[in-house]
């Protein structure tokens, strides 16, 4: 549902995995831009946003196990700490 709604801005400045929405942009101001456009297409599709789950205007966040920074996507530190502390098998 939420990719019907969003399909025009798939992949150009929005990426969806379910309910989840990463919008991203260049500058402050081109996001501004681009959160109205994605939540006006939410609401006109009558889905509605969680404002105590939602982040705005970072420049950080963690999505579907990776840390996104401008430049820089990484695995999320406690993902990798789980993978490193895994015991040896003994058989």
């Amino acid at each position: 549902m939420i990719n019907q709604v969003l399909r025009e801005y798939l992949d150009i400045f929005v990426v969806v995995y379910l309910d989840d929405i990463l919008i991203f942009s260049d500058d402050l101001e081109t996001h501004k831009e681009h959160v109205h456009k994605v939540l006006k297409k939410l609401e006109d599709a009558k889905l509605l946003v969680e404002p105590e789950k939602s982040h705005f205007h970072v420049q950080e966040v963690n999505f579907l196990g990776h840390t996104i920074r401008p430049n820089e996507i990484r695995m999320e530190q406690g993902k990798i700490a789980a993978v490193k502390d895994w015991e040896t098998p003994k058989t």
